[in-house]
């Protein structure tokens, strides 16, 4: 992958030091006719992977790699279903851990 500042990161969010998803959603919904379908695609592309495929908690952070896979070659071959069960494993970890009953009262 590319190194340095995400080109689309620089054209879209560069007057903001931490991007949220909300921004990303922001961006998305305003883009202009005036924008080049390859943008039009790789922010629907982040808005997508961000908001809907990692469901994070809304104000969660998009960082420079993510801008960084979008614009790279390897967005097609990445290993998706690793990072999907990654996340999807890490959250069920956490409501296993937050309850809302008694197992040891409750009857089967």
């Amino acid at each position: 992958m590319k190194t340095g500042c995400p080109v689309l990161r620089q054209r879209y969010f560069s007057h903001l030091k931490c991007i949220y998803r909300k921004d990303v959603k922001d961006v998305f919904m305003s883009m202009s006719v005036t924008s080049t379908d390859e943008d039009v695609v790789k922010i629907g592309m982040l808005y997508l992977i961000t908001s809907f495929l990692f469901t994070t908690p809304y104000k969660k952070q998009v960082t420079d790699a993510t801008f960084s896979l979008i614009e790279s070659e390897d967005i097609e071959t990445y290993a998706w279903e690793k990072d999907f069960f990654k996340n999807t494993f890490s959250y069920l970890k956490i409501a296993m851990t937050k309850r809302t009953y008694d197992e040891t009262t409750s009857s089967i």
